[in-house]
């Protein structure tokens, strides 16, 4: 019976050491900032690109994509563009509206039409 239980002891030992070197190895999900990252868990060539106020992605609690939230104010105006030639650029401001649905709507008709707004 001593022996089962020092066999058991011995085997449990073993087990947590080997999930201890598992836990120990760095990667982009260990909140740590290791290996190349630029920031905890992004960046470098290993992980993704960290989200910034630049990336043209609507992340990291932006208002509008790169601006609000954590990012410098966003301004009251959008402009949409196509990529169709001789299409003019049409602004729209939230102040030009009697609502801001009117505005929200507004800009969601331009980029359904293909337009993009920023």
């Amino acid at each position: 019976m001593k022996n089962v239980l020092l066999m058991l002891l011995a085997m449990s030992l073993l087990v947590m050491s080997c999930t201890k070197e598992e836990d120990d190895v760095a990667n982009c999900n260990d909140g740590i900032r290791n290996q190349d990252e630029t920031a905890i868990d992004c960046g470098g060539v290993v992980c993704t690109a960290c989200a910034s106020c630049s990336d043209g992605i609507l992340n990291q609690g932006e208002t509008r994509t790169d601006c609000g939230g954590p990012c410098a104010a966003c301004s009251n105006c959008v402009t949409c563009t196509s990529s169709v030639v001789g299409s003019n650029p049409i602004t729209y401001c939230e102040n030009d509206f009697l609502t801001q649905q009117d505005y929200n709507d507004a800009v969601a008709n331009a980029q359904s039409t293909g337009r993009t707004c920023n």
